[in-house]
């Protein structure tokens, strides 16, 4: 039986992002030969390109990782009957129809950072074919960034929900940073974070002189890039992104205020250099299409880091919003979770659609009323919509709620809904959170209240999922009290968010069972 970690996953590669769907060819064994590929600069950039690909694929943020089994264990999806929706909304993760989907998301993971392992020393023995020092460095710092950011989801998922204190000597997920048959190291999570970090400090390092920041020189752009290949930086784990995944790693480990301040000087710089903007939500209601179509349903504009995945909208509208449910069941949300998330008014005209008014996230816009509950339409728009098959990876929202969440936790509720509302602005919410007189925030433990957000802001993104595990303890100790529709929103323990190693893995002894 095959070793998920001893033996290298076969590297499979793809064109490019934005061109036709052409795979490479696999090698027949475990053994890859890049005699092929890594001989010219365009082979690397078809690697790199390969390696987004793989990170869309459904056992991992194409489906898994982002709306399915990741929403379903932790989000306040309707309860369905199906089977595997059934198994997992129950956390259930080893039964027939749920150990699949858990060990892909194992082997899925692992497969990218294998290929990322495999490009890295391709990329170190063959500096002449990558002579350019920028580029040299912008694909190396890219692998390593990916490279973090699956390892840390992966901790998210298979691992404990903190890291340190009687943690940090315990052991975790392997930290894989060599490409070989041997099998991986578990180490403990301390020791893993740092790994984790090194990782992440050196992609900063080395994505210094990205182009995202304006600093590559004319020659660069006129020679290296002469192909466009470096466009685009949003469609990539650049120097911004990086960054802002370091700010969730730290806020994992409980270092809230150098978090926060990281996630506050990203959020300034991005926001005046126009990396990026706020959405505009009179702007977005007001689009002229009978059906929403060419909507910005993702809010793109927005992202700091976006998988474009093709043929996206194809496996999503089944889930979804199709004509046809083939899987049986849409992942809906119940009006009794809509009203106590959103708390707006709901007019609705003939035909079962929501009059657009108030929060731009829920019956306003993103969600469309059907007799299951309200259906997602995050991730619709039209075969010509330039936003279309696009996964958000990492929002500025997210920078606002780390900084939210940092201000909770040195209890300045002042600065907390401070940074709340200045989401909220951009959503169509007018009414400001104020401390000193908002139920909501005062009644409750206000990480609940946050808790509450993330699911406005991040449902089906999967950043729900890591939430509700890391802040589980502290909700639950400073007590939570819930309104119309509380009971339905499944607040669970993290204990249950914990995904169990493949059996393969443990059953060979090399890694030790959570």
């Amino acid at each position: 039986m095959k070793k998920i970690l001893t033996i290298a996953t076969a590297f499979m590669l793809a064109v490019s992002l934005t061109g036709c769907q052409k795979w490479l060819e696999a090698t027949s064994s475990s053994q890859i030969s890049g005699e092929k590929l890594f001989t010219s600069r365009a082979g690397f950039h078809e690697a790199l390109s390969g390696v987004y690909l793989l990170m869309g694929s459904s056992s991992c943020y194409g489906m898994n990782y982002t709306w399915f089994v990741n929403e379903l264990t932790a989000a306040p999806l309707a309860k369905q009957n199906g089977n595997i929706y059934n198994d997992l909304q129950n956390n259930r993760y080893t039964t027939v129809h749920t150990t699949p989907y858990i060990e892909s998301m194992w082997s899925g993971g692992y497969n990218v950072i294998a290929n990322v392992n495999k490009i890295l020393l391709e990329l170190e023995n063959r500096r002449d074919v990558v002579s350019d020092q920028t580029e040299y460095s912008l694909i190396k710092g890219e692998l390593l960034a990916i490279r973090a950011y699956l390892h840390f989801d992966l901790m998210c998922m298979f691992g404990l929900p903190s890291w340190g204190g009687e943690n940090a000597s315990k052991l975790t997920i392997p930290y894989v940073t060599v490409y070989e048959k041997e099998p991986a190291v578990q180490r403990s999570y301390s020791e893993t974070a740092a790994l984790l970090m090194a990782d992440i400090d050196e992609a900063i390092e080395l994505l210094s002189s990205d182009p995202i920041r304006g600093n590559v020189s004319q020659e660069f752009d006129e020679s290296i890039n002469a192909d466009g290949f470096w466009d685009r930086r949003t469609f990539h784990l650049n120097w911004y992104a990086v960054r802002a995944l370091k700010a969730r790693v730290l806020l994992q480990q409980e270092e809230y205020a150098a978090a926060a301040q990281l996630s506050k000087e990203i959020l300034d710089e991005v926001l005046e250099k126009e990396v990026v903007r706020w959405v505009d939500p009179v702007e977005l209601i007001n689009t002229i299409d009978s059906d929403y179509e060419s909507r910005d349903w993702t809010f793109s504009c927005e992202h700091l880091f976006t998988l474009e995945i093709p043929d996206y909208f194809d496996s999503l509208k089944a889930y979804f919003f199709g004509a046809d449910n083939a899987h049986g069941n849409f992942l809906v949300l119940s009006q009794a979770v809509v009203s106590e998330l959103y708390q707006i008014p709901y007019i609705f005209t003939d035909d079962g659609w929501v009059t657009p008014v108030g929060d731009i996230r829920g019956p306003a816009l993103m969600l469309t009323y059907s007799a299951q509950g309200y259906r997602i339409y995050k991730y619709y728009s039209s075969g010509s919509s330039v936003y279309r098959n696009r996964q958000p990876m990492i929002r500025i929202s997210e920078l606002c709620f780390i900084c939210a969440e940092a201000a909770i936790r040195d209890n300045d509720l002042e600065s907390a809904t401070s940074y709340i509302n200045m989401v909220n602005a951009h959503r169509g919410i007018e009414e400001k959170l104020r401390p000193d007189n908002n139920v909501d925030l005062t009644g409750n433990n206000p990480l609940y209240f946050l808790w509450k957000e993330y699911i406005k802001e991040f449902i089906c993104e999967g950043r729900v999922f890591n939430f509700h595990k890391r802040v589980d303890k502290d909700i639950f100790t400073g007590g939570v009290s819930g309104g119309e529709g509380a009971d339905e929103l499944l607040y669970k323990s993290f204990n249950v968010l914990t995904y169990p190693y493949p059996v393969e893995e443990t059953s060979y002894g090399h890694i030790q069972e959570l």
